[in-house]
């Protein structure tokens, strides 16, 4: 296929990118930092050093289909900015795509934090509730896509409401690579919340697999959760993880306060994306048993 990633230097984006590489698709790369890839690397990789606000598609580009996973400040939900800027810049974006018909095909990262205090077990037919900022302006790119839809009915969108992930180069203000950094500084104490909230934690390498197989059915509008429908309690991760690696550290479980903007407990319906994996490998390959389970605590998308 032929295709167009942004975001391709984020957690997700970089795994994204290596795997469509690696199946032989053809990838164009909108990069705001020269440098970040070499071009000469691989020949299916075009480059365009833009941001995406900037960025203008020449009249007769055109894609099997755009995976719009840039965003900017994710570890700051509360950060006005998200509406402000990271709203406006992706709808102007995607609006361009849409009325240029640059594809016929869409996927958007979302977030699970679109459901807001849902508890329990998260169906994408909940209505979102958000309650931070990163959210809100998720939740307003979506409806204003779906709105757009109404105009332009000829696309098709696929929204991912991912939740939290985990594995190598996941950021580093996340729980278990400051787990570790305390590790070894050799500090005797190691500072977090009480750990009793419960989560949907998948492993990269399995969400990339999910997002992945949703480019084989282009012609499906549909929210889906990309999260790997198993509840763990985030004490449990973080003693996993020690027992896994042979290392010790003392806890302070309770240190911090819990979230207040998000319910203790929550996880992912993964029905509808095992569907997906299923009727992929139908199609023509694909494995639908691709299920890592956490061994490390993840960072929210």
């Amino acid at each position: 296929m032929k295709l167009l990633l942004t975001g391709a230097t984020g957690f997700v984006g970089r795994s994204l990118l290596q795997k469509l590489l690696n199946e032989g698709h053809q990838v164009t790369v909108i990069l705001r930092n020269t440098g970040s890839f070499n071009a000469s690397q691989n020949l299916d990789l075009t480059l365009h050093y833009s941001s995406i606000e900037n960025f203008i598609f020449s009249p007769k580009e055109n894609f099997d289909a755009v995976l719009h996973f840039a965003w900017d400040n994710m570890s700051e939900t509360s950060n006005y900015e998200h509406i402000q800027k990271n709203y406006i810049n992706s709808l102007k974006f995607l609006k361009q795509i849409i009325e240029k018909r640059v594809t016929k095909h869409i996927l958007v990262s979302g977030s699970c934090l679109e459901y807001g205090t849902y508890s329990n077990k998260l169906s994408e037919y909940f209505i979102p509730n958000p309650q931070v900022a990163y959210a809100i302006s998720k939740v307003f790119l979506h409806r204003s896509l779906l709105e757009l839809q109404k105009q332009y009915p000829f696309f098709h969108l696929k929204w991912l409401r991912i939740f939290y992930l985990y594995g190598d180069g996941q950021n580093s203000h996340s729980l278990i690579p400051q787990l570790q950094k305390a590790i070894n500084n050799r500090s005797k104490v190691f500072y977090m919340s009480g750990g009793e909230q419960v989560r949907d934690y998948i492993h990269i390498e399995q969400a990339t697999e999910q997002i992945l197989s949703l480019l084989y059915f282009p012609e499906n509008t549909d929210t889906i959760n990309v999260c790997s429908g198993i509840p763990i309690r985030l004490k449990d991760f973080v003693l996993q993880y020690l027992k896994k690696t042979k290392q010790k550290i003392d806890i302070d479980f309770g240190y911090y306060n819990y979230s207040p903007y998000e319910p203790m407990v929550f996880w992912g319906d993964n029905s509808k994306i095992l569907k997906y994996l299923k009727d992929k490998k139908g199609i023509g390959g694909g494995d639908n048993n691709l299920f890592i389970l956490p061994t490390q605590y993840g960072e929210v998308a």
